[in-house]
């Protein structure tokens, strides 16, 4: 057996005690020497991964936003018809949305910076995969978009905005009401005809 792991394998382990102690503590409550602590390594071998705890915490952001278009460019190549890609990336960022809440607010309760005095774009990922999925439905014909990137931005931005609300009103609380409606407006700005209505 080893007595050291692979790089990748330690820094992950780092960015699990990190996620870990954000979770309990908060981001702001947690200290280098507790994420070392919690990976079981020496203070020294942190400073060999991560220049800094705001460094830290970037690529634990990045992290997150890396898993999260994984998981919907994934649902998009699944799905067989261009209208079902679209709904399918509806319903896959409501799902990482919702079931990762607690860490996504974490992470996200305010902006941080990296050494270069540079934001975290945690969310440009998502953006790009769903400016791919647009242009390929553009290129197949399937859509009707004249600012792809521009649109890309808005839809992602209106739907992180608005499942961010399901956690603010009760009256947004219905998951099939708040999907529906959001694939609605996507199809919609994609020239694509509605979609058919929950039946109950």
């Amino acid at each position: 057996m080893p007595r050291t792991k692979p790089p990748d394998e330690r820094r992950n382990d780092l960015l699990d005690a990190a996620e870990e102690a954000f979770l309990e503590r908060g981001i702001g409550a947690t200290t280098v020497d507790e994420v070392v602590a919690r990976a079981g390594v020496a203070k020294g071998t942190f400073y060999l991964y991560f220049r800094s705890r705001d460094e830290l915490i970037a690529a634990v952001q990045r992290r997150y936003g890396d898993a999260f278009s994984a998981q919907l460019a994934e649902a998009i190549a699944k799905a067989d018809s261009w209208t079902e890609k679209i709904d399918s990336a509806v319903r896959a960022c409501f799902h990482d949305f919702t079931h990762a809440k607690d860490l996504h607010d974490v992470l996200f309760a305010s902006v941080t910076k990296t050494e270069n005095d540079e934001f975290v774009d945690t969310f440009a990922d998502l953006v790009h995969t769903i400016r791919e999925l647009l242009t390929a439905g553009v290129e197949a014909g399937a859509y009707r978009v004249d600012d792809i990137s521009t649109t890309a931005l808005l839809l992602f931005n209106c739907m992180h905005g608005a499942f961010d609300a399901v956690w603010q009103a009760d009256e947004y609380r219905d998951e099939s009401r708040i999907v529906l409606a959001t694939q609605t407006l996507f199809r919609r700005a994609l020239g694509l005809p509605d979609p058919e209505p929950a039946r109950t």
